[in-house]
């Protein structure tokens, strides 16, 4: 798999924000978004860097297989909507359940090539993207992820990373 320079990928695309960032920094992106009325919404939001081919929005999830998956769309809160029930219901609140289509990051490279840029947020399942990028051969040069879980930074290592920066958000 060949790098892409002018590639990122913006797993958890969420409400575009990061997006029209990479956009507006003349970057061709990736968005990848499992909600679908987020992606119906972005879809109008960003028709004129859809048309150009500048980006590719995607309704689906990332998983650890492909496959359709129970996705727990919160009512309070959009960024907690998540494949992970206890993510996705978190402090009690209000959700629905919809079945979302799942692809592997892996997928993704194999289809679109290495992004020079991979940023995963994805309220639960950002390992899987880790888990993905590959041990050796062209990897993307920047990462950026929630590390929830502090083991996920020993994924980063182990796929031949070695300076991080970590922000408390």
């Amino acid at each position: 798999m060949k790098i892409s320079q002018d590639w990122i990928f913006d797993i958890g695309m969420h409400k575009g924000e990061d997006t029209r960032h990479y956009l507006s920094k003349g970057y061709h992106v990736l968005a990848v978004e499992a909600n679908p009325l987020l992606v119906k919404e972005n879809t109008v939001r960003f028709r004129k860097a859809i048309g150009s081919g500048q980006l590719t929005i995607l309704n689906a999830g990332i998983a650890d297989h492909e496959g359709i998956l129970p996705f727990y769309v919160n009512h309070r809160l959009s960024e907690w909507s998540s494949f992970d029930k206890a993510t996705g219901t978190r402090d009690n609140t209000a959700f629905h359940v919809i079945d979302v289509p799942c692809v592997t990051t892996l997928s993704l490279f194999e289809k679109y090539g290495i992004p020079h840029y991979l940023k995963v947020d994805i309220e639960g399942f950002d390992h899987y993207c880790l888990l993905d990028i590959p041990a050796a051969g062209e990897k993307p040069k920047y990462v950026s992820c929630e590390a929830v879980h502090l083991e996920w930074l020993d994924i980063l290592v182990e796929k031949g990373y070695t300076k991080f920066k970590l922000l408390n958000q």
